[in-house]
């Protein structure tokens, strides 16, 4: 069965003025088995022909940056594009771009709010996987069968979403790019889009470049790319662009099983924290192998967090309060049959 991972990232050039825009892809590939076997091999060599040192199974473009220097990583990124192709039947790309000279304000909330163009990239860019998920669908309607990985995402209602939300095979992942070879690889070939696109002193483009296709932007980068590239300039910002003021309720798209992370709150920053240690990296990995997810438990909306965690969920507390709280909340209580481990036992497995 095949299967297509969807990420995105916000393309920014900075000058006289900032230019930003919502750019991602989606990648199909035949068998995500075998393709997460592959994905596996080839990160393996690149790690170590680029002496990068990382536990983690599933890379993270942002992460490869920041742990080694620039040219390291973009040779990393570059590689890497080289060595996937051969497995990427097809490669989806998107990107929005709204010229304030021709647009200056848009019509949203049902017509009931108009923003600006900045307000509107700045909204898209944090909600795009989704946007991306529903283009490729309405261009590929014989994908519905398909699985659908999309990186999980924030944002409010949009006509998009209500057109995708009901597909039982669209599964959303917190921390994706983190726990999945398919939504890794979707950032780090956009992160490879970013990278090419810089080096070569080109630009991403409008619709009309876009369309002509020719050796400026997107197209520069995939010259000799083995898989089929498909650009999109998504513009329909009716259909992408918030419809009501109601946050996207992604409970019952969320793929399991899920690595609920609950933390007692001892110090600021405590997620921060725990993004960097030996515990997410175990939990990342054992999430990569079941083919599931990690997500922060937010205590804050405990009741709302609650209807997230299903039967073979594991909860994994950091300090005693947490731990406590979530014995009551699924043992005393009897809500769901997840399991509670206590990070340190985890660690000393």
């Amino acid at each position: 069965m095949t299967a297509v991972g969807i990420d995105s990232m916000t393309y920014m050039r900075v000058g006289r003025t900032t230019f930003k825009a919502p750019l991602g892809v989606a990648v199909e590939v035949n068998d995500y088995a075998s393709f997460k076997a592959d994905y596996t091999r080839i990160t393996t060599k690149l790690l170590a022909e680029h002496s990068i040192s990382s536990k983690r199974k599933a890379l993270k473009s942002y992460r490869i940056f920041s742990i080694t220097d620039k040219k390291n990583a973009d040779s990393f990124i570059n590689s890497f594009a080289d060595s996937i192709q051969q497995y990427v039947k097809m490669l989806y790309v998107c990107h929005s771009v709204i010229p304030p000279k021709k647009i200056s304000q848009i019509y949203c909330y049902r017509g009931s709010k108009i923003i600006t163009p900045i307000e509107c990239i700045n909204l898209l860019s944090s909600s795009y996987p989704h946007c991306i998920a529903w283009s490729f669908l309405k261009d590929f309607p014989n994908m519905s069968e398909s699985s659908i990985f999309v990186d999980s995402f924030d944002g409010e209602e949009t006509k998009a979403w209500e057109q995708i939300k009901s597909n039982p095979n669209l599964h959303i992942f917190p921390a994706g790019d983190e726990c999945n070879a398919l939504i890794s690889t979707a950032d780090l070939l956009t992160r490879y889009i970013d990278v090419t696109i810089r080096n070569k002193q080109s630009e991403l483009g409008t619709k009309d470049l876009t369309a002509k296709f020719g050796s400026v932007g997107i197209q520069s980068c995939f010259e000799n790319f083995h898989g089929l590239t498909i650009p999109k300039f998504l513009d329909t910002l009716s259909e992408i662009t918030p419809d009501t003021s109601k946050s996207i309720d992604i409970s019952a798209k969320l793929k399991h099983p899920c690595f609920f992370v609950v933390s007692s709150h001892y110090v600021k920053k405590e997620k921060e924290i725990i993004e960097s240690t030996q515990l997410y990296d175990t939990l990342t990995n054992q999430a990569f192998d079941n083919d599931g997810c990690v997500k922060f438990f937010n205590l804050d909306e405990t009741a709302n967090e609650l209807k997230k965690i299903k039967d073979g969920d594991i909860v994994v507390t950091v300090g005693d309060k947490a731990y406590e709280t979530m014995e009551y909340l699924l043992n005393d209580v009897g809500l769901v049959n997840a399991k509670i481990i206590k990070s340190r036992d985890l660690l000393a497995r």
